[in-house]
């Protein structure tokens, strides 16, 4: 037996995963079995296992052969299928490509069905709206107009419009020339009704508001077929209704001015200026005519119902110009209003009003025109200035141009006669300075009360601030022109206050805080502020300047020698003082020959050098008779001051005077604390508080 070569364990399991060696005979290997006899046993298995493969094999043959004879049958079934099926798809391009076409077919069919529709309901539309029903036609021809009739024309206007869109259809030139005929009949009977509702407004006593609201309003609709369908027609109506209008208006307007200008109350002529002297002035009250007393301030109820001419006529009421002159313009302002609203709605033109209202703004403006040149009353024609830029806001608000220039012409009229009536009361004033005059004792100067009520019926009209004014249209330029008028009025007025001959010092103040305050009293009644206007300001300063004068000549008169004697005494002591502030520091040192003796030489007492350098005697009289006198006195310089004074100014008079007497008691009583230690006179001296009493005594007696 051949040796055969020795195995490791690994070996044999690697040839084991190889599948080189089964794992039986891996067993084999390792265990104790004989080797030649399992080689012998597995040959003879094998060799079985052969055999029984081999018989099986034979055994089988005749069932493969039927298998191999189905399988071609099946295989010749399955030709026969796969050319039904190539037919089969053949045809099913064949019908895709059918259907195809036919969805093709179907598209167009659809699409000019679609137009087919929309062709159809396009002439429909044209025969519904081109076409007038014969039952229409009839009622339109045989009825009277009513709100049907309205309804029909409507529809006739709608077929016009609508044959008008297609000229060159069938349609049109089949209808066209029937719906013209209509048209023009239809056209002819309008025309005929409108004319005679527009012939309603020349009825006597017919209202035209009524008859445009309630009847002819109503029947627009008539007038906008006029004007597309037959504008010749339609312009008959229109030319028909202006001239109507326009003459109705103006004889209207004119009777209204007729009898509204015999209403007028006459104010002031040319010649009475603020200067002049009329017996018919009220003694009491020279200047109630300048003034807003008597007469309605407009420009606070300037929308106060307007005058009925024919009423008052009969009631003789008179009534000054400036409110005949709101009234006409009130009466112009609405009726141009109304008639604006109503042509441009109607008629549907913005311009209609300017050939109805020429003739009546014309007569309007001449009868300004005619009374201006007759009005010298500055209240009047300041009044109407305020009133025509109120007028022009009113218009401006309702956003109608309808009198922007008849209102500024009449607005240029108005400033230029008040110019005039300003200029000609600044030349008389001037005039007035001219020569010295006696005037009369401390009172309200004549002058003084008509100047007061001329100027401040002015600055309460015209502010300067733009807005007051209305602002625009050089208004602005023309009020600052009023101001310096005004302006030079005052410093004439001041001049001539100051003309008085033949008084004394203290009548000439009180006479010119008198007239100066009762100017601020009148201002402050119409409510002007003190610093509104620079003439306010400058009369205040006047006034406080005349108070002080007049106090300071009460106090001289009153005390005569405490004032001339306090202030010389004031005097004296500053240099005094003044003249001892140098030498007081060498003369506290000592010279050689008293320091090397140890004497000092005493100084001079402060009270020592203040008295040697006043008058004395004048100061311990003064203080005296002060002492003993000063109630008689004061309340004497009071009583010149309550006697001739208004109670407001009076109280404040005596004040300002009982003050200013107490200031100088005051200094009266430091020139003596100055020089004196214990003054002689020290049990006469006054304390201020009763002094100050004496005011309260007084303003109790006023």
């Amino acid at each position: 037996m051949a040796d055969f070569p020795v195995l490791s364990d690994g070996e044999l399991a690697a040839l084991v995963d190889n599948d080189v060696l089964s794992e039986s005979g891996c067993d084999a290997l390792l265990g104790d079995v004989d080797l030649q006899q399992y080689s012998t046993d597995s040959a003879a298995n094998l060799a079985a296992a052969e055999g029984a493969v081999i018989d099986e094999t034979v055994k089988g043959e005749s069932d493969i052969h039927t298998l191999h004879v189905a399988l071609d049958a099946c295989a010749s079934v399955l030709q026969d299928v796969e050319k039904s099926l190539g037919g089969f798809y053949t045809d099913i391009d064949k019908v895709t490509g059918t259907i195809n076409a036919m969805q093709g077919e179907m598209g167009a069919i659809q699409k000019r069905l679609e137009n087919r529709r929309a062709v159809e309901k396009h002439l429909s539309e044209l025969l519904a709206n081109a076409l007038v029903p014969p039952a229409i036609v009839d009622e339109l021809a045989n009825s009277d107009v009513s709100d049907t009739f309205i309804g029909h024309i409507d529809k006739v206007s709608r077929s016009s419009k609508e044959v008008g869109k297609h000229p060159n259809s069938a349609i049109a030139a089949e209808v066209a020339p029937c719906l013209q005929s209509l048209t023009l009949q239809l056209a002819a009977k309008v025309r005929g009704y409108l004319l005679a509702k527009v012939a309603l407004l020349n009825r006597p006593k017919t209202n035209v508001t009524i008859i445009q609201q309630s009847v002819l309003t109503k029947y627009r609709p008539l007038m906008k077929f006029l004007m597309d369908s037959a504008p010749e027609a339609g312009q008959d109506v229109k030319d028909s209704y202006v001239a109507t209008l326009s003459s109705l208006y103006y004889t209207k307007t004119k009777g209204f001015l007729e009898t509204l200008t015999k209403l007028e109350k006459k104010m002031l002529s040319k010649s009475d200026v603020v200067t002049a002297v009329k017996k018919t002035d009220p003694p009491n009250d020279p200047g109630m005519h300048y003034s807003f007393r008597g007469r309605t301030n407009l420009l606070e109820h300037w929308n106060a119902p307007i005058v009925v001419p024919y009423i008052d006529k009969e009631k003789g009421r008179t009534h000054t110009y400036e409110n005949l002159f709101r009234s006409m313009h009130l009466m112009l302002l609405d009726i141009i209003t109304s008639e604006y609203i109503f042509t441009y709605t109607f008629f549907s033109d913005k311009n209609l009003y300017i050939p109805i209202f020429q003739k009546v703004i014309t007569l309007c403006g001449g009868s300004v025109g005619t009374a201006l040149p007759h009005l010298h009353d500055h209240l009047t024609l300041a009044s109407c200035v305020r009133l025509t830029l109120q007028f022009k806001a009113i218009m401006a608000k309702r956003a109608i141009p309808c009198l922007d220039g008849y209102l500024d012409s009449v607005l240029m009229k108005l400033w230029g006669q008040l110019d005039a009536v300003l200029r000609a009361n600044v030349a008389a004033i001037a005039a007035f300075t001219a020569h010295p005059v006696r005037l009369p004792a401390p009172a309200v100067f004549p002058l003084t009360s008509k100047f007061a009520e001329f100027t401040g019926v002015l600055y309460s009209l015209f502010a300067k601030d733009e807005e007051a004014i209305g602002g625009g249209s050089g208004n602005e330029a023309r009020v600052a022109v009023l101001h310096g008028q005004l302006h030079t009025m005052a410093a004439e007025l001041h001049r001539i206050l100051h003309l008085k001959a033949g008084a004394s010092a203290s009548d000439q103040h009180l006479f010119v805080v008198l007239n100066l305050q009762h100017v601020l009293d009148v201002w402050g009644r119409l409510r002007i502020h003190p610093d509104s206007h620079e003439e306010t300001q400058m009369l205040t300063s006047w006034v406080l300047k005349a108070k002080a004068s007049l106090i300071d000549g009460l106090v001289d008169a009153a005390f005569p020698s405490m004032v001339a004697v306090i202030s010389a005494a004031e005097s004296a002591i500053r240099d005094a003082a003044a003249s001892a502030a140098a030498p007081a520091a060498a003369a506290a040192q000592p010279d050689a020959g008293d320091a090397a003796g140890g004497v000092i030489r005493p100084s001079t007492s402060r009270h020592d050098q203040y008295r040697g350098a006043i008058n004395q005697k004048a100061v311990l009289q003064t203080a005296e008779d002060f002492g003993r006198h000063w109630v008689v006195r004061i309340k004497d310089a009071c009583g010149q001051v309550t006697r001739r004074t208004p109670q407001a100014t009076g109280a404040e008079l005596v004040t300002r005077l009982v003050m200013q007497v107490a200031i100088y008691n005051e200094r009266m009583k430091k020139v003596l604390s100055t020089c004196w230690l214990n003054p002689p006179c020290r049990n006469l001296l006054v304390p201020n508080q009763a002094i100050l009493d004496t005011v309260q005594e007084v303003a109790g007696k006023l």
